[in-house]
């Protein structure tokens, strides 16, 4: 199948919506890749997944949900297989941002980036009409359980709008893609990105399902901790508090 946006032949040509998603071993408990896939199948014009080596049924689950899925290894040479992205995060940002732009780049279309744990609230796609900017913002919710969302102590992520959606090929002349050399927690998007963007309407908004079941926690919390090096003794602080008592 070829890889791009699809324009159907009974409307006119207007700016589309792919959307980005790195995943691996996202489909076992307390995992919530198919709800992610399915919902952002029904609000973009195309989803593209970048397969981060899983061995287990991440591959079969976007396919299944429409999906286009790309295996990273192919991205490399074999003599110089990728480093899967937890704790080498950096490389694999970089590898579905060129992969993705290569995607959009027919239609010059918007690209939304997100992770495989996280829904959108509403279908971005009327965003995509602006002429005047290339990135959209909004906040993020971490749920907890159904109908809340945690909001005390570090998780305040609902209080800040970071970009997640963005025309990639309306930049300045000659700008090249930079990127974090941080292991974790180096960005969606480029370190250099050149922003004109705007905050969403309210009602633009992830629902961040990472935390929302017990056993969802409890994996997020060996994950942190198992790159306690890579991380600032805020962000351990904030790991940490994923097991704080309910």
């Amino acid at each position: 199948m070829p890889l791009g946006p699809k324009r159907p032949s009974n409307e006119p040509e207007f700016v589309r919506l792919l959307t980005a998603i790195l995943a691996r071993d996202e489909a076992g408990p307390d995992r919530f890749l198919r709800q992610v896939v399915q919902s952002a199948m029904g609000m973009s014009d195309q989803v593209l997944v970048l397969d981060d080596g899983s061995e287990d049924d991440t591959v079969a689950v976007c396919q299944e949900a429409g999906a286009i899925v790309v295996s990273r290894e192919t991205l490399t040479p074999k003599e110089a297989p990728p480093t899967p992205a937890w704790g080498a995060e950096s490389a694999a940002r970089r590898d579905l941002w060129e992969l993705a732009i290569g995607a959009a780049e027919a239609c010059k279309a918007w690209v939304l980036f997100q992770d495989a744990d996280m829904i959108l609230s509403a279908d971005p796609r009327p965003l995509t009409v602006t002429k005047a900017l290339n990135t959209w913002l909004w906040p993020l919710y971490d749920k907890w359980e159904p109908g809340k969302y945690r909001a005390d102590g570090y998780w305040q992520a609902h209080h800040f709008a970071r970009a997640w959606m963005v025309n990639p090929f309306r930049v300045p002349e000659g700008w090249v893609a930079e990127w974090s050399t941080r292991g974790i927690h180096c960005g969606h998007l480029p370190s250099n990105w050149v922003m004109w963007g705007s905050i969403a309407p309210p009602q633009y908004y992830w629902i961040h399902e990472a935390y929302s079941t017990p056993g969802a926690r409890q994996r997020k919390h060996g994950q942190y901790l198992s790159q306690r090096d890579q991380l600032t003794p805020e962000e351990l602080a904030h790991a940490n508090s994923i097991m704080d008592p309910e």
